[in-house]
């Protein structure tokens, strides 16, 4: 057998964030699962179609980043939100705390794709910090927002690069 049959192994990754929140587990289900409610905090067209098999998708196309067309691959109410993207998966799962409650966030199945998983990743953490102020009932857009997102593309880059140490820059 010539060596040109043979598959590419790439590496994976996965971007994990955990966070606290004052509000419910039903206040943070209902806006992770309700199309005007992801709308509105990620401030993009979504569609949810809550049902295994549904769609769960953002269009951001508007910036030039195309669409999110996940499927709900699992859904435990005010618990557990599997979704899948292509080969990726990304899954929610909040807790209830005696005040609030815990969540986390993980995207997992990532492959190095040459470049731009910063964008990704201070992508996710600026979403989860706009999260918080849509709960709160705080304004969206901080005037700090861009200078924000440099910053998060820096450190994700120096994170990436040592978990990833023979990732392809862009």
């Amino acid at each position: 057998m010539s060596d040109e049959r043979l598959g590419t192994i790439t590496p994976c990754y996965k971007i994990a964030f955990e966070r606290s929140s004052r509000h419910s587990p039903s206040r943070i289900w209902q806006a992770i699962t309700t199309s005007s409610e992801v709308s509105a905090w990620m401030e993009y067209p979504s569609t949810v179609d809550l049902r295994v098999g549904g769609g769960w998708s953002v269009d951001f196309s508007r910036t030039g980043g195309g669409d999110f067309p996940a499927v709900i691959a699992r859904i435990e109410p005010e618990r557990l939100l599997t979704l899948v993207d292509g080969l990726s998966v990304v899954e929610w799962r909040i807790e209830a705390l005696d005040e609030g409650s815990r969540y986390s966030f993980v995207q997992s199945g990532l492959p190095d794709r040459g470049g731009g998983e910063q964008v990704l990743c201070a992508g996710w953490h600026a979403f989860l910090d706009q999260f918080e102020r849509y709960l709160d009932g705080a304004p969206l857009q901080t005037a700090d927002e861009d200078l924000q997102w440099e910053r998060l593309k820096s450190l994700y880059t120096s994170l990436l690069d040592a978990a990833l140490p023979n990732r392809v820059s862009a």
